[in-house]
């Protein structure tokens, strides 16, 4: 996707001088002709908007992919994982909610209030991405208001 992405903006690059300098769009028009080259310019030019508007666009659900990936391609795999993520080149961070093991057999019978107050909070931090020869490592703090703290580390090295 993301080398179709390029292509298409290179493509659109090489041809927008060429387009443009074909188009004299600032030549003044008569009100009551029509001109046949007008119609074709300006569809050109709405082409090329549009690629160049929605290129980041097609960028940016390439890369949302790949985040909500991340979370789920570890070799351990908790029961939660983050439901916000962001993340800077190869480092990766999530908030999320778990439950903890007392109260999953208790969860049917709950109402919202009890729903609520027996979800923690859990922090995830990832550094590196998944590539091959390349190692990571995870970290997943989890809070809870009953129970008490705990972390979670994961570090994958390729053999």
């Amino acid at each position: 996707m993301l080398k179709r992405t390029f292509l298409c903006c290179i493509v659109s690059m090489l041809f927008a001088k060429q387009a443009a300098a074909s188009c004299a769009l600032l030549e003044e028009r008569s009100i009551m002709l029509q001109d046949s080259a007008m119609e074709i310019c300006t569809s050109l030019e709405d082409k090329i908007s549009f690629l160049k508007n929605n290129a980041m666009a097609w960028l940016n659900e390439d890369k949302q992919e790949t985040q909500e990936d991340y979370w789920g391609e570890w070799a351990l795999k908790p029961k939660d994982n983050p439901v916000l993520t962001q993340n800077l080149s190869d480092k990766h961070f999530g908030l999320g909610f778990w439950l903890p093991e007392e109260y999953e057999n208790q969860v049917a019978n709950m109402t919202t209030e009890e729903w609520l107050r027996s979800h923690g909070l859990m922090f995830s931090i990832g550094l590196g991405d998944k590539k091959s020869g390349e190692p990571r490592m995870r970290f997943d703090y989890r809070w809870h208001e009953t129970s008490e703290a705990d972390v979670m580390m994961q570090i994958e090295v390729p053999f």
